[in-house]
């Protein structure tokens, strides 16, 4: 990817606001990734369960409760909670639903939309309970438009405040609203809600026209600004501004700029937002369930009106200097292929720092550890420089012959890289096991076939184990879904970290091919499963190309059938 959290980082951010989510993709290395670079993680209930999928909570009289229970127990058990049973540390806050007031149903029938919110929170906890959730728990919001709502009991003529207001009558008088809770709302609402909402407005209008009869109604109800940004305004004069009021204010904990990037999806004025366009560059190519695309590089957008770099005008109210803006639409050291052709890339751009990151992955990569960083970048100045004649070759071969700025003695495994995606070590797990017929990718262990990750490692692990020879950039590679890693890097570094029974210590026990033994034929229609597997999969047209029909693709190991004929995937 583009390291998008990073660049989130270096622009001053301390969190990362999130909307919907499919509950059935894992969340934990996105969540890890967030941790390890100190950002917190606000995320959102997708509208899915509320106003789009067959039996949605409109089809309920507005009752959300077993709708959003569902789908919040889906997101807890795929990375919200940890294995201890407590909540993600990079978790923060939590959105039930992203403006209400105008979809669920509308400004016009605001108890309806309450009822919606209320439920919503009773089914959350409700999802709470059933996982055994335990520890420190985060907060709930409700983020409001910042429409006023002439329907509300109180505050009609305030932006978003008429409806803060009436949610906070249903919390503490919820059979008011034709709901009988499961939980003491009115509790949680005193211990564990902040109010928030969304706007375009500028720093004046938020601080006259919402925060001073806010902080009079809700003395001790925290608020965020969820959605911050007035296009073709001074951004710079304008974010320093609301940061001075809310540092002034007891109540108001903060904004979130919208937003990362340029949505040309939706078109029109909503392409005035983002603070990044895309540039012309492809920095990779990834699988999403079934899906090709490009991750193109970061272009800053402008303000059309001031000229100032949006981007740049963020970092500079969060008090820092942003990131290497002529970067962002390079090849990066820390992504290209391992290969002539990305060693190409990086050489072309004569930048021995650059260089060194390259070459500390290639060491990783071969199961080693640098120790020496300065030995690290003189060793890749050489390959840096405009005249070099060594090629790719030879520098893996001058790291292969193990210099002493690096540590080799790590009990070094092919395990599948977490720096990769789940679609793409999954492509991986299906040729290994399907054009490897002596491994019996039926035996994986039952431990290892809880998530992707852990199938991978025991997969990979077993194929390089069963080369006649060793070579980790041909064999532990798999165009970047795989790593031969060094224990600490596969233990304790990556996330989710490996666990030591899925990493095969010696060749694993080969089965003989016969009429017997070979796979089924390939499936010739859709498949569906009787249980849902608990690892990512998803259904892959492209069959119908080799004579099948739509396959599922998962983990390699279990599904209910196969994949284009070639893969593992056996009922």
């Amino acid at each position: 990817g583009r390291h998008d959290l990073k660049v989130i980082k270096q622009l001053g951010a301390n969190t990362v606001r999130l909307y919907g989510n499919n509950p059935a993709n894992d969340h934990r290395s996105f969540l890890d990734e967030a941790q390890s670079l100190g950002l917190g993680v606000v995320v959102g209930i997708s509208d899915y369960p509320y106003t789009q999928m067959p039996g949605n909570c409109m089809s309920t009289q507005h009752n959300c409760y077993q709708q959003i229970k569902e789908s919040y127990l889906g997101n807890l058990r795929k990375g919200f909670v940890q294995e201890d049973r407590t909540y993600h540390p990079a978790l923060k806050q939590v959105i039930v639903i992203n403006e209400p007031d105008l979809k669920a149903p509308g400004m016009f029938a605001p108890r309806l939309f309450i009822k919606a919110i209320i439920s919503a929170i009773d089914g959350m906890l409700g999802a709470e309970k059933a996982a055994n959730v335990t520890g420190t728990l985060p907060n709930f919001t409700a983020t409001f438009s910042f429409g006023t709502c002439s329907g509300c009991t109180a505050f009609g003529t305030v932006p978003a405040l008429g409806q803060m207001w009436q949610l906070r009558d249903a919390m503490l008088n919820p059979k008011a609203y034709n709901y009988t809770p499961h939980f003491n709302l009115a509790r949680f609402y005193r211990t564990r809600f902040t109010n928030s909402f969304n706007t375009a407005n500028p720093a004046g209008d938020v601080e006259w026209m919402f925060l001073r009869p806010y902080e009079s109604a809700f003395p001790m109800v925290p608020v965020v600004i969820q959605e911050y940004h007035k296009p073709f305004w001074n951004q710079t004069e304008d974010l320093h501004q609301i940061l001075a009021i809310a540092q002034a204010s007891s109540v108001l904990h903060g904004v979130s700029f919208f937003e990362f990037q340029v949505r040309y999806d939706k078109g029109g004025s909503e392409e005035d937002f983002g603070m990044f366009g895309l540039g012309d560059y492809a920095l990779a190519d990834f699988d999403y369930f079934g899906m090709g695309f490009k991750a193109w590089c970061l272009a800053p957008a402008s303000n059309s009106e001031t000229g100032e770099a949006i981007p740049q005008a963020v970092a500079s109210a969060f008090g820092v200097r942003g990131p290497d803006y002529a970067t962002l639409c390079l090849p990066d050291p820390a992504k290209v292929p391992l290969t002539e052709a990305g060693f190409g890339q990086i050489r072309a751009q004569r930048e021995a720092l650059r260089m060194a990151v390259l070459a500390r992955r290639v060491v990783e990569h071969l199961g080693g550890l640098v120790v020496d960083a300065t030995s690290l970048q003189a060793f890749a100045a050489y390959y840096a420089r405009p005249s070099a004649v060594y090629s790719w070759a030879e520098m893996v071969s001058q790291i292969a012959g193990r210099p002493s700025w690096a540590n080799w003695n790590n009990s070094a495994a092919c395990v599948a890289d977490r720096l990769s995606d789940a679609g793409s070590v999954g492509s991986a797990i299906g040729w290994v096991c399907g054009s490897m017929p002596h491994l019996d990718c039926a035996g994986i262990p039952p431990e290892c076939r809880g998530s992707v990750w852990d199938t991978a490692d025991f997969v990979f692990g077993a194929y390089y184990l069963l080369q006649s020879t060793q070579s980790p950039l041909e064999q532990c590679y798999f165009n970047g879904a795989a790593i031969y890693a060094a224990s600490p890097v596969y233990l304790r570094r990556q996330r989710p970290p490996s666990m030591r029974p899925c990493i095969p210590t010696e060749p694993p026990a080969t089965r003989t091919t016969t009429s017997t033994t070979t796979l089924p034929p390939p499936f010739a229609g859709n498949c569906s499963f009787g249980i849902q597997p608990p690892i990512p999969y998803f259904w892959d047209t492209g069959c119908a190309e080799a004579g099948g029909g739509a396959g599922c693709f998962a983990d390699g190991q279990h599904v209910e059938c196969r994949y284009c004929g070639s893969g593992p995937f056996v009922a």
